[in-house]
């Protein structure tokens, strides 16, 4: 009998471990999601400031992808740990297609040329960084690979939009390599397919490039010809850049922001009045109920789930209480936040920290939820 206690009290003492250390996870990845979403906001404002030619703004570049790889190595552990789902992002295509030549350039010999035609402000796409930078760089390498002595390798991507169709992306790359023949197309994208006439370890295969493109909603195409070369063709589903100014059409003119993380609270709110909103700041519940009631004309709301004094939740309970129909938007750190419970409070909609300040303005000019 005591011996069944002392393995059921063993159970329990590792079960509580578990819970304590999930518990620690959460919080720990919480509190790193509030340091990248100031930082993000940071660089965003300081690119406003400087010279888009100026030198720095390519180390703030630098930042803003390092900060996205931190992100999803967060995601990944939550994700392993069961806690959460991976999250797509907005991101910078010219930026991605920068840190794939820049890698790919330590891989080039003197026999290979490298040519680039990128359009300067390329569409935004919504994904995972890191899945696409491999996908890309992948198809880059065996590019390089597939030629034999001198050649020349291409990488291309532009926007293409018409008023019928939504904005693409199309970005290629192209060798002047050995070529694949039309038997071995057929098969190309098939699991563990190659043609390399030598087994190498690394690189990602064709099937797992085509799945992180279809993941993304878009296609992967290839043309090639024997002793010509080869080129795979990529389109992926596109945002177009917001324009600065706001529409004299919309609705929303002035925005009550509560987060009590200062450095986040003061660079969303410099943010949103570069883009000429009015912006009602608080640094806590609390405030953000007293800001809302001396304030009649508030069109929208930003509220972070943790504050102190008056939890977010509780200020939107409050908020439903007097307007039900005022949009308000929840910002949240934890990546496994339960959506459908803080909808039934009246939350129009969430997004989860860091995110792109590009994705904040879009849901602030689509506020008729």
């Amino acid at each position: 009998m005591n011996k069944s206690k002392r393995k059921t009290s063993s159970l329990k003492s590792k079960e509580d471990e578990i819970i304590s250390l999930n518990i620690r996870i959460r919080q720990t990845a919480h509190d790193l999601n509030n340091i990248l979403t100031s930082s993000n906001n940071s660089i965003v404002a300081i690119k406003q400031l400087i010279k888009p030619k100026d030198k720095i703004q390519k180390y703030l570049t630098n930042i803003e992808t390092n900060s996205i790889r931190a992100t999803e190595l967060i995601e990944e552990l939550l994700v392993s740990e069961g806690i959460g789902k991976r999250i797509k992002r907005r991101i910078n295509v010219n930026d991605l297609i920068d840190d794939v030549i820049r890698t790919l350039r330590g891989s080039l010999g003197n026999d290979i040329e490298l040519n680039i035609s990128i359009t300067k402000n390329l569409y935004k796409i919504d994904g995972f960084y890191s899945d696409l930078y491999r996908a890309l760089l992948n198809l880059a390498l065996n590019a390089v690979e597939a030629i034999e002595g001198k050649g020349k390798v291409t990488i291309k991507a532009r926007n293409v939009s018409s008023r019928r169709k939504d904005p693409i992306l199309v970005v290629s790359v192209k060798d002047t390599g050995c070529g694949i023949s039309e038997e071995s197309l057929k098969s190309i994208f098939n699991e563990g397919y190659s043609t390399k006439k030598k087994k190498v370890v690394s690189g990602l295969g064709l099937s797992i490039v085509k799945n992180i493109i279809e993941v993304h909603d878009g296609e992967i195409s290839v043309k090639s010809k024997v002793g010509k070369g080869t080129e795979f063709i990529i389109t992926l589903p596109a945002i177009k850049s917001l324009k600065k100014k706001t529409s004299k059409k919309e609705k929303v003119k002035k925005i009550l922001i509560a987060e009590d993380e200062a450095p986040i609270l003061e660079s969303i709110c410099y943010l949103l009045e570069s883009y000429d909103y009015e912006t009602v700041c608080a640094a806590n519940g609390e405030l953000a109920i007293q800001q809302f009631d001396e304030n009649d004309d508030i069109d929208l709301m930003i509220i972070d789930k943790f504050m102190p004094i008056v939890d977010g939740l509780e200020v939107v309970k409050n908020i439903r209480k007097k307007n039900k129909v005022i949009p308000i938007i929840l910002t949240t750190g934890l990546q496994d936040a339960d959506e459908k419970e803080f909808k039934k409070l009246g939350i129009n909609k969430i997004i989860k920290k860091p995110y792109d300040f590009d994705l904040m303005i879009e849901l602030i000019r689509n506020s008729a939820f």
